[in-house]
């Protein structure tokens, strides 16, 4: 859910309920995703990072990623 946005950034909140099922890629922009509750991994095509709560996951555009978490619930910010 975008909670703010302009031509150059959008704030959204993510509560995922489940996991990705897909690899996504942003073609447009930046995401910078601040996790504030749960921890996982983040999988990309450069390989794996685990995450927790208080952690900054900054993904270039055009990287090629999902997340799973391992711990819920699973609160995130996301700026793009």
């Amino acid at each position: 859910m975008a909670l703010l946005f302009n031509s150059d950034v959008a704030l959204s909140v993510a509560q995922p309920a489940a996991d990705d099922e897909f690899f996504f890629r942003n073609a447009q922009g930046d995401e910078v995703i601040f996790v504030a509750e749960g921890a996982g991994v983040l999988e990309t095509d450069l390989g794996e990072l685990d995450f927790g709560p208080g952690d900054y996951l900054v993904i270039p555009r055009g990287i090629l990623y999902r997340a799973r978490f391992t711990t819920r619930p699973a609160r995130c910010l996301v700026i793009e």
